[in-house]
């Protein structure tokens, strides 16, 4: 039997796969050590770097371009918010911030107040830079070509002292906001916040479209014997001296009056067609308009008279005048003797109001010359209002309308006034104690004025210990910087200002106060409750509908209260 050998040969075959090679921000990622505290870039699905970077530990966060290098400029700390990396479009509402180093090197950014683009010197680190160049900024066509009302230039305050609280707010201009505060001090009109409650400040503030719009319209009546026309057209333009009328009545009489009357010849159905011209100087733009509209005319006319509005055809056959043109040869009408500031002629001598606008208030006198009466309302005055606001229909001002604060009964203010010659450190320090519940008063703070309604004393965001509110069964010490000079003996109210710290200020209560030759004379703010209790004795925390409750004050009155 023979052998049979078999050797076997075995081969080795090694598959090689070639691997994509990893991105820069892949291998940022990869070498990073892991330390607590160590920066690792964001990366996208296909290995680009992520638009919007942040480094955790050092509570901020930044653009970057493709190259994952940062983009100058679009910094903030994280508790502010996260910068905007899809547009520049909010560059132009930035506010410089020269940063912590120390270098002076030429940056630039748009004021909003001035509305041009004005150069800063930008500490090399850090901060804000809105524009890298004048080129840069001036391409951004930062300047507002129309008004829509958002960005009051004169409400920006860049020195504004804003908590540090992150409770962000959707602006009217789209950007988003660290709070209230932070918006308010933009300039912006109104905010929006997380749950959906709109905030809007008064701003007399008319919103302009970037090019003129006109449309043509009237409406007429009468026509026993002569026909009222009244002009309804819509305009954007306002300066009457841009607006041009034509009146055509179908008969070839045509005339520039604003509201004419007249008066045809002979029955019969006339096509009256009035033309609106429209001049935008501006934009060098005119826009026309044509509104017709046919009249069916039954009363006869031959002859003519003069009436307050011109000459017309009384019907009668009786008219003084043979033709229209004899008529209007000597039929004079009334001449403006001068014109309101608003724009209104005006016909007759003496005081004059705008019945359609109380403000518009005035003497027109024999020389042509209009007297505006200027009317200073105590809102815009700044006069201090325990209350709200209200709009009077008729009336030129706001009224204020007191609020019904009832919760004010149980807060205590103490001011302590040293018994020295002097002031101290100009800070007077005042106790706070609440006896309610079931209340408080967000982002309160404490304001002392005197009978002028000039501030004299207030808490600011350096001397508050608590910015966030007065709230139930408190017991603290405020301090108020004295900002002009307290004279005494001196008369004036400690109040308490809702929003002091955020949001919209107002003044929800306020306690008279006297003080003489540096002793607390008398403070005119009611004794401080100690006690609730039912006829039977008993102690009561809270005041329900319908109860009879005796309070018990620090200065022994007691008194009896019903609540319905």
């Amino acid at each position: 039997m023979k052998k049979l050998l078999i050797t076997l040969i075995t081969f080795q075959v090694t598959f090689s796969f070639a691997q994509d090679p990893l991105t820069p921000c892949q291998q940022a990622q990869l070498n990073a050590s892991g330390l607590i505290g160590e920066f690792v870039p964001n990366c996208q699905e296909d290995g680009s770097y992520v638009s919007t970077q942040c480094w955790a530990s050092a509570e901020y966060c930044w653009c970057v371009d493709e190259d994952g290098e940062e983009i100058p400029g679009t910094s903030i700390l994280s508790w502010q918010g996260m910068p905007d990396c899809s547009s520049n479009s909010d560059a132009c509402t930035l506010i410089p911030d020269p940063g912590m180093c120390e270098a002076a090197i030429q940056k630039y950014y748009f004021n909003q107040e001035t509305q041009q683009c004005e150069d800063f010197s930008w500490g090399g680190c850090g901060g804000v830079v809105p524009f890298e160049s004048l080129a840069e900024c001036e391409a951004a066509a930062c300047s507002q070509s129309s008004n829509d009302c958002c960005i009051n230039a004169e409400w920006i305050n860049p020195t504004a002292m804003c908590p540090f609280i992150w409770d962000p707010v959707s602006g009217c201009d789209g950007i988003e906001y660290a709070n209230s505060c932070v918006a308010q001090a933009a300039g912006l009109s109104s905010w929006t916040n997380q749950s959906g409650s709109e905030t809007t400040l008064n701003w007399d503030c008319e919103p302009q479209s970037d090019s003129t719009s006109c449309e043509a319209y009237f409406e007429w009546g009468g026509g026993n014997p002569y026909l009222v026309f009244s002009n309804l057209s819509n305009y954007s333009e306002i300066d009457p001296e841009n607006i041009n009328l034509l009146w055509d009545f179908g008969n070839g009489y045509t005339t520039f009056s604003e509201n004419p009357v007249y008066t045809y010849d002979s029955a019969g159905y006339y096509e009256v067609c009035l033309t609106i011209s429209v001049d935008d100087t501006q934009n060098n733009q005119t826009c026309i308009s044509t509104y017709c509209d046919f009249i069916s005319y039954m009363v006869p006319g031959t002859t003519w008279d003069c009436g307050p509005w011109g000459c017309y055809n009384p019907g009668t056959g009786m008219g003084q005048y043979t033709s229209i043109d004899i008529c209007e040869a000597t039929c004079n009408i009334t001449p403006a003797i001068c014109t309101s500031t608003s724009g209104i002629e005006i016909s007759s001598l003496g005081f004059w109001e705008n019945p359609n606008d109380p403000c518009d208030t005035g003497e027109c006198t024999a020389d042509g010359q209009f007297l505006e009466i200027v009317i200073d309302c105590e809102q815009e005055m700044g006069i201090p209002c325990e209350g709200e606001w209200m709009d009077v229909e008729g009336q030129c001002c706001s009224v204020c309308v007191p609020s019904n604060n009832s919760y004010c009964d149980s807060i205590s203010l103490n001011p302590i006034l040293p018994l020295g010659a002097t002031w101290g450190p100009s800070v007077l320090e005042v106790n706070v104690e609440t006896y309610f519940s079931n209340y408080s008063i967000p982002y309160a703070g404490l304001m002392l004025i005197d009978n002028s309604g000039d501030t004299i004393a207030i808490e600011t965001i350096s001397t508050a210990g608590n910015v966030y509110g007065i709230f139930p069964n408190m017991s603290e010490t405020r301090e108020l910087l004295i900002v002009n000079e307290l004279v005494l003996p001196f008369t004036g109210e400690l109040c308490i200002v809702e929003g002091l710290f955020a949001g919209i200020t107002n003044i929800v209560c306020s306690y008279p106060v006297i003080w003489q030759n540096m002793e607390l004379d008398e403070i005119q703010i009611k004794p401080r409750l100690l006690r609730m209790i039912d006829i039977l004795g008993r102690d009561v925390k809270i005041h329900q509908s319908g109860q009879f409750l005796f309070y018990i004050y620090d200065d022994g009155t007691v008194e009896k209260k019903y609540t319905y």
